[in-house]
């Protein structure tokens, strides 16, 4: 039930995601971003409670997972491991609202945001991928056994 929590929050998060980074290349890209910061924050905070959720609930079965169905570890810690990233893209613009006006540490926060944005546009595709995948897993209608 937990991990279905975490495919849905990889739609979702992949979808922000996806939409920064094609805000960001529009004129008013940045008041677009702006106004979907309390939609990041959510999502980024919702990511990450269920990424560690489902890592201390599977850390384990860690080894013998990935022995027995590699291909399957993968995606599934993949999907873990993406969600925990992207709920730290997500938390960095929170972050970059936080620091105190005119200074430097503002400056570098900006750049820092700037850099993300494209990649954090890239890791929401492969987030929707990955999730896309895991629901195909979680309902049978796609078996790894290797």
């Amino acid at each position: 039930m937990i991990f279905d929590f975490l495919i849905i929050g990889l739609v979702f998060g992949g979808i922000l995601a996806v939409a920064n980074g094609l805000l960001s290349r529009g004129l008013n890209g940045q008041q677009a971003i702006a106004n979907l910061l309390p939609l990041n924050v959510a999502i980024g905070v919702f990511l990450i409670v269920m990424g560690v959720i489902n890592l201390l609930r599977n850390l384990e079965d860690l080894s013998g997972r990935i022995g027995y169905r590699p291909v399957a570890s993968a995606i599934f810690y993949g999907g873990i491991f993406v969600a925990l990233l992207m709920g730290g893209f997500f938390a960095v613009s929170l972050l970059a609202r936080w620091v105190p006006a005119n200074s430097p540490a503002e400056q570098k926060m900006k750049e820092i945001v700037e850099k993300l944005t494209p990649v954090q546009a890239m890791f929401g595709l492969v987030a929707m991928l990955l999730a896309f995948l895991l629901l195909l897993q979680r309902t049978g209608t796609l078996t790894i056994n290797t």
